[in-house]
């Protein structure tokens, strides 16, 4: 067998150290900058409805269990199987909202 790459072993209990900033959300909360241990099943995904070149896309964060803030993290520190299984949040006024599940609509109503 011939090997083209190696991957590199990913631990199977990821975390991740945020503080909370409120950075790449503008909600009307003041971020408490609490630091926070964040695991896989914490990973969000926030859709944000239009963009200023008129198209929507998405951030990855968490949010705060203190004070519900939205603090987004770059995709390069969160593996790709975490990205690919966390929950969408998003505001109610966004056409999407409706399409979510209980559990998402729950996280998304904490924003």
């Amino acid at each position: 067998m011939k090997i083209i790459s190696k991957g590199k072993m990913k631990p199977k209990n990821w975390s991740i150290r945020v503080e909370c900033t409120g950075s790449g959300f503008r909600g009307d909360r003041e971020a408490c900058h609490s630091v926070l241990e964040a695991v896989g099943d914490d990973i969000v995904k926030l859709h944000y409805p239009v963009h200023r070149y008129g198209h929507s896309y998405h951030a990855y964060g968490i949010i705060c269990p203190v004070c519900h803030s939205f603090t987004s993290i770059s995709v390069k520190r969160i593996p790709g199987e975490i990205r690919a299984k966390s929950l969408m949040v998003a505001m109610k006024d966004d056409e999407i909202y409706k399409h979510l599940s209980d559990r998402e609509k729950e996280l998304s109503d904490l924003l």
